[in-house]
């Protein structure tokens, strides 16, 4: 469910309550959709499910395995995907702060890194857009499945190079850890790829609203530049409440150092014995 919920982008209400009669196939393509309906849509809009390499593998294993429901255990539909299985999974792979929700916004950056275009990641997000329709002709859906197939080229993911020993996924952000005496502080990073996170001032203008809902999904900061040249960044709310609280913690930890440095510091056997003499007195 896992790997195909990161295929297709699906909302995890969307995964488990998955229908075999919402398949339509697609035979001059080879291929099949799925159109789940509006009423289980959280946006009320009919959903077209789009599968790429490895979602239609999925599928292709789960079939003939219940009449009804694609996804199930023990002969019963999944109610969530939040449960046992999903918090030893992530336990096991050494990510305990990965969320279920987070596989979404995962498929989103890939499909960015990837190069595929705002509209056409919007489709195959199943965002709500004026533009959406259930009536694809076989050119769109070649090109919306050929999108799809572009998360499983090894660059659309995450740099190898990072371990899970030296960064959490969490909120669906990477944090870097920063060990101090206070104990694990964890530093908001991300990767910027120029051409995507770089606009001219007369695109905001032109998508403001497309802007601030990507900003919102996606969780990466956005330069506008005027003339040529960087004037500001735009931020999601959340991404920059957890950018002032890690700049607060740095500077208790700076504050720290530099008292350290003072000599204003004091044994922790002597602290200790402070405490017991005040807890002896008061």
């Amino acid at each position: 469910m896992a790997l195909f919920k990161v295929n297709t982008g699906c909302r995890e209400a969307e995964v488990c309550g998955l229908r075999w009669e919402w398949e339509v196939k697609v035979p001059e393509l080879h291929t099949s959709v799925f159109l789940i309906p509006a009423a289980q849509v959280k946006n009320r809009e009919e959903r077209l499910v789009v599968l790429n390499r490895i979602a239609g593998s999925v599928i292709e294993e789960q079939r003939e395995q219940h009449p009804a429901f694609v996804f199930t255990y023990k002969g019963h539909a999944i109610r969530k995907m939040n449960g046992n299985a999903w918090r030893k999974a992530r336990q096991r792979a050494g990510l305990p702060g990965v969320r279920v929700h987070d596989l979404k916004h995962t498929f989103g950056r890939r499909l960015r890194a990837a190069g595929v275009s705002f509209e056409d990641r919007q489709d195959l997000l199943g965002h709500k857009s004026g533009r959406i329709t259930t009536h694809y002709s076989a050119a769109e859906l070649h090109n919306l499945i050929k999108a799809a197939n572009s998360v499983t080229n090894k660059k659309s993911r995450i740099n190898n190079r990072l371990t899970p020993n030296q960064c959490v996924i969490r909120d669906g952000l990477m944090w870097y850890p920063i060990q101090t005496i206070f104990g694990a502080i964890y530093r908001f990073g991300t990767v910027m790829k120029p051409s995507s996170q770089i606009k001219p001032i007369s695109y905001l203008k032109a998508h403001t609203a497309e802007v601030i809902r990507e900003l919102d999904e996606q969780r990466e900061a956005l330069i506008i530049t005027q003339n040529g040249e960087a004037r500001a960044v735009m931020q999601d709310v959340h991404s920059y409440e957890q950018t002032q609280e890690t700049l607060a913690l740095l500077k208790i930890l700076a504050l720290g150092t530099r008292q350290i440095e003072a000599g204003k510091v004091q044994s922790a056997k002597a602290a200790l014995k402070q405490v017991r003499r005040k807890r002896e007195t008061g």
